[in-house]
Order: C-alpha cells, then structure tokens, then sequence
C-alpha cells in the first residue's frame, strides 16, 4: 500500500490551467486576518477590501487604454493598412552596439535592477513551444513570431538558414473582452526573489532548522537542483539542468552575475536568522518565528536600498520628489492605491537597463596583484554556462559590479543581446536570440499605445509631426527614427522612451522616469507592509521604531561587506567611487545593525500579539537619518546634477 502510494507521488497532474491558453485567475479563498505580522508568499489580503490586489495572477494595470490593431487583442502594428516595421530590422538598423560608458554610475545598477524586476514582474508564457517551427499551412494564436530580414547584417553571415526568431505571445488573461495579461508573481517589493511566490518554491529552499535558507554545504552558496532532488524540466526552448541554481526565482540562472545577487540576499536571510536565535528568548525560539522575522528583515532591507540608493540613482532628485518616493522615516499606507504592475512599466520602462549592458562582465581580483581585472564575455555565461552549479568567485564579481561602468541609457545596445543572447554554446552555436527585437515585439503583443501617446499621458510636448524633434531625442536618432516610421504616431514605446536624453541626475528619460515613478508610488504607498508605513486604522504592518531606524540606516554595501569577504568598498555603490564625496571605506568601520536591540524590539512585539492586545508598540525617539536624502546629495555634489 505504502509503494501504490508512493509512486502516486510522481505521477504528473495535468492542471485544469494547462489545458487552456488563457489564464483563469485565481479564486481568493475568504476573510482576512487584519493583524496578520507576515505577508502571504501570494500577496493576498495586503489590501483587506480588495484581496487580490498584488498577488500572484493579478491583472497587469494600464495607464491608457490598450491599442490593439483590431482593438481586441491583435498585437498594435498596423497603421493605415501597413505593417509596423519590423522589430530584427529596427533593432540593426536603428540600435547598433555603441561604446558609451556611463562615467556617474556603477555595472551593479543594471544588476541589482534586475535582480529587484524578478521580485516584482514576470508576464508568462508558454515556454515549450517555438514557433519557428510551424509550417505555413499551421497556425497557433500563441505565436508572433519575428521574421528575420533577408540581409540581416549579421545572421546572414553566421546563420543563412535562420528565418525567424521565436517569439511566443503572453498568456491572456481568461474572459476578458480586451486581451490582457497578468503578472505571474506578486507585485510587492517583498523579497520574493528569495523567497518565493508559492508555497511549492518556497518549500524547496527552505531548511526548517533555525529559520535559515537551505545553501550548498561545499560551496555555501545556493543549492542546485540536483542537490535539492528536483527533476529538471527538458521540454522547454531552454531546457533545465541538474546544476541549476535554485532560489525564490526560476530566473536565477538567466547568468551568474544575477546569481551573485541571490546568493547575497540568502547569505543576509541565514545572517540574520542566526543572530536573532542568539537573541531570541525560548519562547520565540522556533524555525517558523525566525524564519518570518528574518524575511521580514531582508524585505525591508531590499524595501529600503530600492528607495534608498536605487530609485535615487535612476530617477534623480526632481521626479524622486515628484512621487514621494524618498525613503523617509515615515509614511502613510493608501488602502486606495492598486499596487498592480504596469502594463507599460513591465513590458518597456524597465527594460531600460538592457542599454546599460556591458559586453563583457568585470571581474576583479584583490588576490592577483598582476593582472588584478578579467572578464567574462556576456554570452559564454547565458543560461550558467562556465558555472555548471560549482562556487560563484564571489567577491572577484561583485568587486567588478561596484567598479565597472555601465553602459549610458540610449537608444545603443550590446551585440552580446541583440545576436547572442541565450546563445546555445553547448551546440557549438555563434548565434542567439535579439532581446531589443523581442522587447519591441512584446509591446506590441500587449498592446501598449505608441511613444507619442505616453508623452501626452506625461505631460510632454507632443508629436506633431517630422519637422518638429523633440528636445529629449538626439538629433541623429529623429532621423533614423523618420526613415523607418511612417507617423511619428508609429513610434514604440520602448524605442522612443530608452533613446531620450537623462532626466537631471538620473539614468532614464522623462517618459520613462514617469512610468517607473508612477509604479514605485503605487508600490509604496498600496503595499500594507512598506517598511516605514506608520500605525493606523487599516492595520498597516511596517517595522517597530528600532527595527527601523536600523534599516533605515542600512545600505546595499553595508550588505555586502557583511556577506562577503571583500574589504573595502565605496559608500553609495550604484555610484562610482569619489576621495570627497563617495569615498571608500574599510567593511569593518561600516555601520552594522543592532540586531540585538532589534531582537528585544519584536519580542516586544510578539509578545503583545501573542497574548492578543493591541499592536502598540512604544515610541523610542524619530529617526533623523534620510537614506534617499544622502545619495542624492552625493550625486548632486558629484556630478552637479541637482
């Protein structure tokens, strides 16, 4: 009986869900606990009147309409009855590789950026399908495919035979009249990159022992799917491997400078979990009552290096201003605001850092006084190919994101993914896919209306027509742009937005600085549990006073002083370093957190809720240190972009 059951275990369950090609959202179960201390892995019940706000399958938001080619769900690319250009063509043509190096910032804006995206976005689709593959005679409504121009200057030479370059379509959002899609993960800035937006990946990287995340016990860095006994799926396009790395997100392996990013914030996750067991009395001495106060900790901490150091970097001080995003001692939860993402914000604001992509990765080596700086070419590690599961030369890649410069946010970029990106090495193959290419692609699968139409959303000039360029475009780009569009109410989103000049002190154009601003207003003020979110009447649940002066005082290289064996490093790292204003300092005179006053704290706390009082935890003095406030005086001063 024991064996019959057993073997039941593996049997692969079709999901209803599977079995269609649409996504049916999912049913909130019921009430809500008001005082609940620790978020849902889903991201239901952060907003008790409306359940489904944030959460796992929640419906992306517009900021205008949808523009679809037959206003229902035909991808946007017809315009008077001709094709939009094609996107492989604008993306040779219009976009070509250009070394321009960003001489303010750091690589690891580009890197903690997309480490934060895969905590707040992913738009699904079906990744077992290639629809290159289809026969003129078939046709499958997931498909939207690109056409790869006869004289493409660069598969033309290396791959002849290449027609096509896959492009499968979002999933749909089921019984909606207008197509839409949703997002697949929770929209909250809570660290569910690390820990996950279901319980089935939850369960895989936790230990329960101590509170902690489970690590590779060789390497202690992330565990492998093949440690952790987890099958690998072969049927998709990028077929899984047994030494894949396994964290809160299945993106980890996308390559191994992310990676990097994961074991840090794990590293922090265990750090914390073992000095709050110290800490803690008896009674709250359980793996579950660690573990949910150190995720609590480690969202927070990522909660404040986004509005902290982050956002700063990339918006500059006007439009941090403009949206009330500078991280503040206190704040106010809006149980008003949908936190929901984007459409816009996903599917082209923040791909703004695909232009800031280096061709080749930094690495830097304290222990070679020779040759102290190497690199790894960006598509020799795609998919964690040079990796292969083994120990990440962790401090060498993190050192090299904190000195290197990235690449400046225009309308260039890097060979290494506009033609090898998840290039197939294993193949013995020197061609890969086209991200710009797929970017354009994916607005105009999910509708969004053209640049022009953001503009006006934005309150910018509009577009009237070719003679009249506008001040954010370089001149040289208006005219590339005139000899593909038509209309300048042709113009793509993601085309137009990434090519405009910087906002003052800030590493995105206006239109974009508008959508992202937008999106990090909703995420703050719409989420319950934003960190510095004082006490009120709809049960906000931000951090105690002494938890969060010391997060607020907290930094993302105080961060990886603390898990790591680096030495030294610039205070503000997205920024480069400065002897007068971002000057380096030893790890070991950084500031740490208390995190035995912390610990007394949220006994404190949990006694009350345990014993079933009110939440009123006691005042200990206003926190007088602005984090958002010392970056940008140090890029004012820095760059004079004030």
């Amino acid at each position: 009986m024991n064996c019959v059951k057993l073997l039941f275990l593996f049997v692969p369950v079709i999901n209803s869900q599977q079995l269609r090609n649409c996504f049916l959202p999912p049913v909130i179960s019921g009430k809500c606990d008001f005082s609940q201390r620790y978020r849902n892995l889903d991201g239901e019940c952060n907003n008790l009147e409306n359940q489904q706000w944030g959460n796992v399958g929640s419906i992306l938001s517009r900021l205008i309409p949808a523009n679809y080619s037959d206003n229902l769900s035909e991808p946007r690319g017809k315009k008077s009855g001709e094709d939009l250009p094609n996107s492989r063509w604008m993306s040779q043509k219009n976009h070509p590789d250009n070394d321009k190096p960003d001489t303010r910032f750091t690589h690891i804006v580009m890197q903690f950026g997309q480490f934060l995206d895969h905590d707040i976005t992913v738009s699904p689709h079906d990744e077992r399908i290639d629809c290159c593959l289809l026969k003129e005679s078939e046709y499958d409504a997931r498909c939207f495919s690109i056409q790869i121009p006869p004289r493409d200057r660069f598969y033309s030479w290396v791959n002849f035979t290449a027609s096509c370059i896959n492009f499968v379509r979002s999933t749909p959002v089921c019984q909606h009249h207008i197509r839409e899609q949703y997002n697949g993960i929770t929209s909250f800035v809570d660290a569910s990159n690390v820990y996950g937006s279901n319980v089935g990946q939850h369960s895989f990287i936790r230990s329960y022992s101590d509170g902690k995340l489970l690590i590779n016990e060789n390497t202690k860095q992330l565990p492998t799917r093949e440690q952790l006994n987890l099958r690998p799926d072969l049927t998709f396009i990028r077929p899984q491997k047994q030494t894949d790395f396994v964290a809160g997100d299945a993106r980890v392996n996308e390559h191994p400078f992310l990676s990097a990013m994961h074991v840090v914030f794990v590293s922090e996750h265990n750090r914390v979990a073992r000095e709050l067991k110290k800490y803690f009395r008896k009674e709250f001495n359980s793996d579950e009552i660690i573990f949910q106060e150190s995720r609590r900790l480690v969202a927070a901490e990522i909660q404040n290096i986004v509005y902290g150091e982050f956002l700063p970097t990339i918006l500059g001080a006007g439009v941090m201003k403009q949206y009330d995003l500078l991280a503040k001692e206190e704040s106010n939860y809006d149980p008003n605001m949908n936190p929901n993402i984007i459409n816009s914000f996903t599917a082209a604001a923040f791909r703004f850092g695909h232009s800031m992509i280096n061709s080749m990765f930094m690495l830097i080596s304290g222990k070679n006084k020779e040759n102290p700086a190497s690199f790894w070419r960006l598509r020799e590690i795609f998919d964690g190919n040079n990796v292969e599961g083994q120990r990440l030369p962790l401090e060498e890649m993190l050192e090299g994101l904190v000195s290197q410069m990235p690449q400046t946010t225009d309308a260039y970029f890097s060979t290494e993914i506009t033609n090898h990106l998840f290039q197939k090495n294993e193949r013995q193959e020197n061609f890969g896919q086209d991200l710009l290419a797929i970017n354009i692609q994916r607005g105009r699968d999910h509708g969004l209306p053209s640049y022009n139409q953001f503009r006006k959303y934005c309150n910018m000039e509009p577009l009237v027509d070719w003679k009249n360029r506008p001040r954010e475009l370089p001149e040289e780009f208006w005219s590339s742009l005139k000899d593909v569009y038509g209309s300048v109410d042709d113009i793509d989103l993601i085309v137009g937005g990434v090519a405009e000049k910087n906002v003052r002190g800030g590493a995105v154009g206006p239109t974009f600085a508008c959508i992202i601003g937008e999106q990090f207003k909703r995420l703050k003020f719409g989420d319950r549990y934003f960190y510095t979110h004082e006490e009120d009447n709809f049960y906000s649940q931000g951090l105690g006073e002494v938890t969060k002066r010391n997060v607020l005082n907290r930094t993302l290289g105080d961060i990886l002083c603390e898990n790591t064996e680096l030495d030294i490093l610039q205070k503000w790292v997205t920024l480069q370093p400065d002897p007068l204003y971002n000057p380096q300092e030893p790890c070991v005179s950084r500031p740490i957190m208390n995190l035995q006053e912390v610990a007394k704290e949220l006994q404190s706390e949990l006694q009350i809720k345990f014993r079933k009082r009110s939440r009123e935890v006691p005042r200990t003095g206003r926190i007088t240190k602005k984090l958002s406030a010392g970056i940008l005086h140090v890029i004012c001063q820095r760059t004079g972009d004030c």
